[in-house]
Order: structure tokens, then C-alpha cells, then sequence
């Protein structure tokens, strides 16, 4: 991603940054009758390049909605996308923009199982307490127990309070990077350096 950051800020520095349109762009076609934009077609094919592009050039509204009112980051967050969804945010993206029927970023990552895009959501701001029109709050959009108690510790979390009987607990993010596996292959069992445990 750093060579395509690179890429692009020279392609920006340019007398006209639109004379160097990247090709992923060029091949982006769009249905104008569903309102959706050159960005929201990127988010959702996963396009970094033209992402960051439209992002940098202000080729297009990052927070433009298409007739059902989803912006780019709907896109992203329903693919899972965390790079465009980086890129998308870094540039002014609004992470609680609501659709039509109040659907929000945060809802779609969440109902997808997409954990790096809910962690990356609510870093950035992602109010967990708005619910969508219907009612419907973040937690009830979970599907499985893992994105449930991802969520239910996240507002532990954020409540500074834990239910020892239910099991819920604050966040406690892995560390990064992880420790190395032991290996349990016989030929792979080398007495000699070892990694230092942490």
C-alpha cells in the first residue's frame, strides 16, 4: 500500500492529477440508476488503488450516498475491506453515516462477522448505542457467539464494569504480533537458537 500511497501522491503533484487516472478507475463502470458512485463501486470490488486515488484527488464525494443512502464506507464495511476502509476514514469518510433505513458502517460489519472492520469502526468513533430505524441495536445484528462477545466486551469495556457471571469481560485484544506457534514436528524441533517466549 505504501508504493500505491507513493504512486498516487507524485500522480497528484502533477500538473493535473486527472491526466493520470490509475486503471482500475478507467475500468470501473457504474449504474447511475442506482445513484452509486466511482467510490462505492471501488470499495465494494476492493480496489485500493482507485480508492485511494478518488480519495486523494477528490474525485468524488467520500461521503456520497446512493439511493438506498449507503456511502463508500457501507461498501467497504459489508466486504470487510479494512484497507479502503483506512483509506476512506484517513480522508474524511463519516463513520456513522446512516442509509435510508438507518443502517450505519458499524451495523453491516457487524452483521457480516467482519471483527478487524468492527475493531477499526469503533476505534475510530463508530457509535455501538445507534440502532437502525427498525430498532435493531449493534449486538442484536451479531450472528455468532464470538461477534457477541466481541461486542458485549466492548461495552464492558466501555462501562468499566464486568459480569463475571455471564462471562463478559472487558476487551482484551491479542498481542501484536502474535507469539510465534510451537512447532510439534520432530524435524522442526532444532536445539539450537530459540525464539526468546514473550
Amino acid at each position: 500500500t505504501l508504493e500505491v500511497a507513493d504512486s498516487v501522491s507524485q500522480a497528484g503533484s502533477s500538473s493535473s492529477s486527472l491526466d493520470h487516472v490509475p486503471p482500475e478507475v478507467k475500468k470501473i463502470s457504474v449504474v447511475r440508476e442506482t445513484g452509486e458512485n466511482v467510490l462505492h463501486k471501488a470499495a465494494r470490488l476492493g480496489y485500493k488503488e482507485a480508492t485511494l486515488w478518488c480519495c486523494e484527488n477528490k474525485y468524488v464525494n467520500l461521503n456520497g450516498k446512493d439511493h438506498a443512502g449507503y456511502a463508500p464506507l457501507h461498501e467497504a464495511s459489508t466486504t470487510g475491506n479494512v484497507t479502503i476502509a483506512k483509506y476512506l476514514i484517513a480522508y474524511g469518510a463519516e463513520v456513522n453515516v446512516g442509509s435510508l433505513d438507518g443502517v450505519r458502517p458499524l451495523h453491516d460489519a457487524v452483521e457480516n462477522n467482519h471483527f478487524e472492520m468492527v475493531r477499526l469502526l469503533l476505534s475510530c468513533g463508530a457509535d455501538i448505542h445507534l440502532a437502525t430505524y427498525s430498532g435493531k441495536k449493534v449486538l442484536d445484528l451479531a450472528r455468532t457467539p464470538e461477534m457477541k462477545a466481541l461486542i458485549e466486551g466492548y461495552l464492558a469495556d466501555m462501562n468499566g464494569t464486568a459480569d463475571d457471571e455471564a462471562n463478559i469481560q472487558p476487551w482484551e485484544l491479542p498481542m501484536f504480533p502474535p507469539p510465534p506457534e510451537e512447532s510439534t514436528d520432530e524435524e522442526d524441533s532444532d536445539e539450537g537458537e530459540k525464539e526468546p517466549e514473550v
